[in-house]
């Protein structure tokens, strides 16, 4: 499986430890946001005839491009690190044994932008709550990243030596002649 080359994540990789190396790092789609964009294209067609409306372009601009650059998703050999949200950013790492099950939502126009919507299961405690990744370009694979980091994982604890006490070193004394 090859996956493709790595976003920068400049907030996820100080949480990063020595042993941990990133797999794949998520990239959203442009039309993320779609709404401000669209705005923001209008305002400033609008700025043409109306020189005011160069303001609110500017602030629809920044609303789009915010998420773009602030959410940070990378998925490494030992756990899962999502940083997401508008205004109030939420970080927060998920090993592959809190990480129940993933799906990919898509229709016909996710399909034609190679875009979707995953949606991670994560159980916490007593409680399963869901992660919603909404955009995310080339879902599947973040899921194949997924599905590579619990492989991992798995080879890691099938092929790790059992704990065995260590020997005690035997002690001759010597012989009383």
């Amino acid at each position: 499986m090859s996956l493709p080359p790595l976003a920068p994540i400049p907030n996820l990789r100080r949480l990063l430890t020595p042993e941990e190396t990133l797999l794949y790092t998520v990239r959203f789609h442009p039309l993320r946001g779609w709404p401000f964009l669209f705005g923001a294209l209008g305002c400033l067609a609008l700025s043409y005839y109306v020189s005011l409306a160069i303001l609110p372009c500017a602030v629809l601009f920044v609303l789009w491009y915010i998420p773009l650059m602030s959410n940070e998703v990378a998925v490494t050999n030992d756990r899962l690190l999502v940083r997401i949200g508008r205004f109030r950013l939420m970080m927060e790492a998920f090993d592959d044994a809190s990480l129940l099950r993933w799906r990919v939502e898509q229709n016909a126009l996710d399909v034609f932008l190679h875009t979707g919507r995953v949606v991670l299961r994560i159980r916490e405690a007593t409680m399963v709550r869901e992660i919603v990744l909404n955009w995310v370009w080339h879902p599947m694979t973040l899921l194949e990243a997924l599905q590579a980091m619990q492989e991992e994982q798995f080879r890691n604890r099938g092929t790790a030596p059992q704990e065995q006490p260590p020997a005690s070193p035997s002690v001759q004394l010597p012989k009383a002649s």
